[in-house]
């Protein structure tokens, strides 16, 4: 051809002697090179912190995962395996010995950090100690019903395991997060501690919450209901 394809850095490229038309009809490429060299970030991602509340949990605790990263364009979380901001914090209930990897990464690379939360398994055989009673509030009257409508998290049968049910959800969700003291159906003597929110005006209100939370609350492995007794 008697030329050569000479490149310039950032600013696309240019064939001496080509026609006008055909320059033109390249103008295009030169600008999606040079808007692509302009986006192009300085470093790779980079984790800075990736921390739990606790490295070794008991079966059935929660563990609050922490993290923060710098100059990522996407984050992600294994366990649950989804995307999240590049800071922020999860609530996740694990049900065994757990590694968690956090993913973090740009145009130009990233890293990639594991973290290992152990579970300790419930020893055997478990001698129930009754909590000590203490004075639940009752729920104020509903039209609807004596107790009104609500959402229910879970029933725990220990005191200390639903407070602190009770304290995480209210720091994931915003909301008022209650307790209510029943007797056991299948256990006489025993006790069960509800954790729920509400009272709701009706049961179409309760389901639209109920589907608001939901996606918060399963990586804990809750599988919260909408109740009126």
């Amino acid at each position: 051809m008697g030329s050569l394809l000479s490149l310039r850095t950032r600013k696309g490229f240019t064939i001496p002697g080509l026609p006008r038309c055909m320059r033109m009809r390249l103008l295009p490429i030169t600008l999606m090179t040079s808007l692509l060299w302009a986006q192009m970030p300085d470093h790779p991602a980079r984790i800075k912190v990736f921390e739990a509340s606790s490295k070794r949990v008991n079966a059935g605790d929660i563990v609050e995962l922490r993290w923060a990263a710098m100059d990522a364009d996407n984050v992600r979380l294994d366990p649950p395996g989804q995307d999240f901001p590049s800071v922020g914090k999860m609530a996740y209930m694990p049900k065994g010995r757990t590694v968690f990897w956090l993913f973090a990464s740009n145009l130009r690379g990233g890293q990639s950090i594991p973290l290992i939360v152990e579970v300790i398994p419930p020893k055997t055989p478990v001698v129930p100690v009754p909590p000590r009673r203490r004075e639940i509030p009752k729920a104020a009257p509903h039209p609807l019903g004596p107790g009104g409508i609500w959402i229910q998290f879970a029933a725990c049968e220990t005191l200390p395991r639903a407070q602190d049910l009770q304290k995480t959800l209210s720091r994931l969700l915003g909301k008022e997060i209650k307790l209510f003291e029943i007797k056991d159906p299948e256990h006489p003597g025993q006790t069960l501690h509800r954790v729920r929110v509400g009272p709701f005006p009706s049961f179409k209100e309760a389901r639209k919450i109920l589907r608001e939370i939901q996606p918060q609350v399963r990586p804990m492995g809750l599988k919260p209901i909408v109740a009126d007794d």
